[in-house]
Formats: C-alpha cells, sequence, structure tokens
C-alpha cells in the first residue's frame, strides 16, 4: 500500500501539482490568462498562486505604460529565485521552461524582456526556479523490514539484498540519496529487499558429517559437497541460522558426494588363497602377497573390514613364487642339452638363460627331473666353433692373399653363421719384417713374423723391392716430382723462405739426393702440394 502511495505523490511532483501542504508547484505551460487585476499571467496556476481570479483568457488589454517603471522582484536573470515582472499594469512570473531550464523574466532599458536559461548542474526546474530536487523514501528512512524505493529528481532506488542476511536500504540524507548495509539478525533474513523472519531446515538433521544434506533458509538453498578427498563442507542450523564450516572425514573416512563414506577392505584373491597372489588395500593403505621365504607365503587378506595378514606353507612339490605357491616343475625352451639353439631352463621361481661364458665357451642349461642342471660346452675345440649371441656357430676364415705371402697385402676375415666377424690385415713389425695373417688349418686367424729378403723393406704390409724412383725422370725442374726408396719418399717443393727456389730429388746411385734450383719466373706448386719451376 505505501509503493501505491509514493508512485501517486510522485505522479503529481511530474504533472507540476502541489503536494498537501506546500505551495503549488506551477508548470512550464504557456495558456496565457489576464487576471481581475488587470495582470497578465503564464497559465491559471500562476494567477491561483496570486490569490487572483481569471477574468478572462488571453493577455489583458494593452494599456499606456509609457511612463511607468519596469520592476524585477530577483533583480535581473536570476534563476535561483522564482520571480516576476511589473511594469504598470502588467504582471510577468519566472516559469519553468523544462525541468532543467528556467523562463526568465527580466528588465533591460525599462522593457519588459525573457530569455530560456539553463539549470545549474545538480539542480531542476521547480515553481519557475532552479533548485535541488525533493528527496522522498517510501519506507520512511532506514527501514530494514520494509521494502522501500527513494527518489530524488530523476534518480530513483529501490532497496534490495546485499546477501542473504543483508539488506542495502536506500535513505535521504542532507547530501542526497545514500545508502547503508543493515543486518538482519538472527533467525531471519534478506527476501526481496527486506529483512523477514524466516524459518532454518536442515535435511541431514544438523551437523552430521555421514550424510549428505541439504539446507534451506530463507530464499536460499545451501546443499553439502565435498571440500578435496578428506573433507565435506557441512552446512547446519544453529539458532534458526545458517552455519557452515569445513569438517575433516578423519584417517578411517574419504568424502565422496557430500558426505564422509568409511574405506572398505578389498582382497584381489578373494581371502586366504595362497595359490593366487593378490593385493589388499583399504583407502591409500596397500599390501601385496609375496614369499616370506621359498616354501612360505605372506598372504595378506580382509579381516572384516580390517587388513591383516598370515604365513602359509606351500605344499609338497610346491614353492613360493611371486607371492603365490606354484608347482616345482623344470621346463626348457631349446629341449635340452643343445648348444646351437638359444634357450632358458626355469624351475619354480629360478630361471636361467644360456650364455656365453667367453669366444670358445658356452654354459648350457636344461632340465634334470625338476631342477635346473648346467653343462659348459667347450664350442672351438669340440667343434670348431665360436660361441656367439649365447649359442656355438660354427666358424670360418677367408685369407684374400692366400696364405703366408709376404709381398702381398692380405686381410683375414673370420665369421660365423650366425652373426659374429673378425678382420685382421697384414701390417710392418719394423721396416723389413711383415706381420703376415693367415688361416690356420683349425680355420682360425692367426699370424707369423716374415722377414724381407735382402733389399726389400715392409711398406704397407708387404715386402717391396728397396731401389730408388723418381716419378720426374730425374732432375726435372719444370715437373712435379716424387722420389722414393723402401719406406722412404720426398717430394719436390718449393722454399718457403724464397719463392724462386725449388727443392728438387732425384736418384743417385740408388740413393735420394737433391739440390736447390733457381726458378726464373718464380717456384710454384700443384693442388697436391709438390714444387716445380712455373715454365717461361
Amino acid at each position: 500500500m505505501r509503493g501505491i502511495v509514493f508512485a501517486l505523490v510522485l505522479g503529481l511532483l511530474i504533472s507540476g501539482c502541489t503536494l498537501l501542504g506546500g505551495p503549488e508547484q506551477c508548470g512550464s505551460e504557456r495558456a496565457y490568462m489576464c487576471g481581475s487585476d488587470g495582470n497578465t499571467y503564464t497559465n491559471a496556476c500562476y494567477a491561483r498562486q496570486a490569490n487572483v481570479s481569471v477574468a478572462y483568457e488571453g493577455m489583458c488589454a494593452q494599456q499606456n505604460t509609457t511612463n511607468t517603471q519596469c520592476v524585477d522582484s530577483d533583480n535581473g536573470k536570476n534563476a535561483l529565485e522564482a520571480g516576476y515582472i511589473t511594469k504598470g499594469e502588467t504582471r510577468q512570473n519566472d516559469s519553468c521552461a523544462s525541468t532543467t531550464a528556467v523562463f526568465e523574466y527580466y528588465c533591460t532599458d525599462n522593457e519588459i524582456q525573457s530569455e530560456r536559461v539553463s539549470c545549474p548542474e545538480g539542480t531542476e526546474c521547480s515553481g519557475g526556479m532552479c533548485a535541488s530536487p525533493v528527496c522522498m523514501d517510501s519506507d520512511g528512512g532506514q527501514a530494514a523490514d520494509v521494502l522501500g524505493t527513494t527518489a530524488r529528481g530523476t534518480e530513483r532506488y529501490t532497496d534490495d539484498c546485499s546477501d542473504a542476511n543483508t539488506v542495502k536500504e536506500y535513505y535521504c540524507s542532507e547530501s542526497g540519496i545514500a545508502n547503508i548495509l543493515l543486518a538482519c539478525g538472527s533467525g531471519r533474513a534478506c527476501v526481496d529487499g527486506a529483512c523477514a523472519a524466516v524459518a532454518c531446515t536442515d535435511s541431514d538433521g544438523g551437523m552430521n558429517i555421514l550424510e549428505r544434506g541439504t539446507l534451506r533458509e530463507g530464499g536460499g538453498v545451501y546443499v553439502d559437497y565435498c571440500s578435496g578427498t578428506s573433507s565435506v563442507k557441512e552446512y547446519y542450523c544453529s539458532g534458526g541460522t545458517m552455519v557452515q564450516t569445513v569438517a575433516n572425514c578423519g584417517e578411517e573416512f574419504y568424502c565422496s558426494d557430500g558426505r564422509c563414506l568409511e574405506y572398505t577392505c578389498r582382497d584381489t584373491d578373494s581371502g586366504r588363497d595362497e595359490d593366487e597372489y593378490g593385493t589388499v588395500s583399504k583407502g591409500s593403505d596397500e599390501w601385496e602377497d609375496d614369499c616370506y621365504d621359498s616354501d612360505t607365503v605372506k598372504e595378506y587378506y580382509c579381516d572384516g573390514n580390517t587388513i591383516s595378514d598370515t604365513r602359509i606353507n606351500c605344499g609338497s612339490s610346491e614353492m613360493c613364487s611371486g607371492g603365490e605357491c606354484i608347482r616345482e616343475t623344470c621346463t626348457d625352451t631349446d629341449g635340452g642339452n643343445v648348444r646351437g639353439i638359444f634357450g632358458t631352463t626355469t624351475a619354480g621361481a629360478s630361471s636361467s638363460p644360456d650364455a656365453c661364458a667367453d669366444l670358445y665357451t658356452l654354459k648350457e642349461y636344461f632340465c634334470s627331473g625338476s631342477s635346473v642342471a648346467e653343462a659348459t660346452v667347450n664350442c672351438f675345440s669340440a667343434y670348431h666353433e665360436y660361441c656367439y649371441s649365447n649359442v656355438c656357430s660354427p666358424v670360418h676364415c677367408e685369407d684374400s692373399d692366400g696364405g703366408e705371402d709376404e709381398h702381398t697385402y692380405g686381410t683375414v676375415r673370420v665369421y660365423t653363421d650366425n652373426g659374429y666377424s673378425r678382420l685382421e690385415t697384414d701390417s710392418c713389425s719394423g721396416s723389413y719384417a711383415v706381420k703376415e695373417r693367415f688361416c690356420n688349418r683349425e680355420g682360425e686367424g692367426s699370424f707369423t713374423t716374415i722377414e724381407c729378403a735382402s733389399g726389400e723393406v715392409c711398406s704397407s704390409g708387404r715386402c717391396i723391392e728397396d731401389t730408388c724412383a723418381d716419378s720426374d725422370g730425374g732432375r726435372n725442374y719444370i715437373v712435379p716430382g716424387t722420389t722414393t726408396k723402401g719406406t722412404t719418399t720426398r717430394t719436390d717443393s718449393c722454399d718457403p723462405m724464397d719463392s724462386y727456389d725449388l727443392y728438387e730429388y732425384y736418384c743417385s746411385g740408388n740413393e735420394i739426393q737433391y739440390e736447390i734450383r733457381y726458378c726464373p719466373d718464380e717456384c710454384v706448386e700443384n693442388a697436391s702440394g709438390v714444387g716445380y719451376c712455373n715454365p717461361l
């Protein structure tokens, strides 16, 4: 009802009508009236304000005002005061042109003038003058229990809820419209902009972390939820008001779907079963069956909702392997004592793969009854084989120079059928002997040292004649040359200190000699760095 009254009051103010107990506020409409006092008024409202009855509509008949003084009650263009002009029998009242401007009457050269004057910022036109607008609050002030609307000029604010328990209350202050936050207090809540008594209800009966509850208070609905994996956000009523807290579920519990649940013990092998490996878990606590020793299982199981363990002995002809009892049997993937096939022999938890002890010997594992047995196989001496990739494989030998030939550089390749390969090359053993590689009668690579004959030297793994040779035919200064004897090699070269001198090497009496030759047109070198005289 108070809201309806407030709306009517605002409507009357906007239409220019007078509030009860206050002066009539005339509008800006120009509907001139001639008053019974002979003066012209802007409209009938201004005539009523002057307590003058209307003689007739329209301006009063013009009178002789030649010698009459023009008088302005507000002393000029003063928009902040509602004034009027008189000259003789003529009267003009200041009026509102709009809510933000005044029709201001004033005197100039003893004549009546008018002008539209804008109101200063923060003021509005009312009753023919610019003034601060009137502030009105429909709930009469700071009334948190009543929904109110506060208006001042074009400003208009309605109380609302800041949160479930607080009202944002608007009211009139000396400086204009202000607001304040008002708490509703215990047992009350903010509903549609006003505090009201409300009931607090909780579906899980209060502080109950073992059940997911829904709390209702006023217009609010609050549902318990998990805050992490081990805590719950719990809403409950206390003294008719909602209270909220984060509660820890405890060591044996976890949070799921807004409530705390006790961890459940789970066993993958369904109890005390020594013949099956299993794991037991409860929350983050987890254990797995394992072997206490070769004949005993340490078995974990659920005792009610608690993790327990016990030791269980495996039966005869059984052993513990991987946390369970298994029958003692022996298997060999290569079928037995077979040197040419790789195999792994397994008995219970023991697993033994065939392996090379060295290039000539294989350790072969095989089954002997239900146990693993071992044999040492001499691959080379017994079978002319090498042990490679954990099996014995036939060995082969090839010599590129056909045997013990000290005058030919050769390479010996020793290899097996399953990928082993080794290269051995002839080489010099000093300047006058060859380390000669060859295949021995066992088919394996071997070597012997052979002395070069008189007049020979060893070069690049072979014996060669020890004679002097010159590639440019002697002292040939304009041809780059190389002179060799046995393992000694000399190349013609330019003197690094004098670009016109050539060191020319040549053979003399089966020995290497040289002379320094002056080049008339400079000494130069070819792409291989061999020097010669540049021909003229």
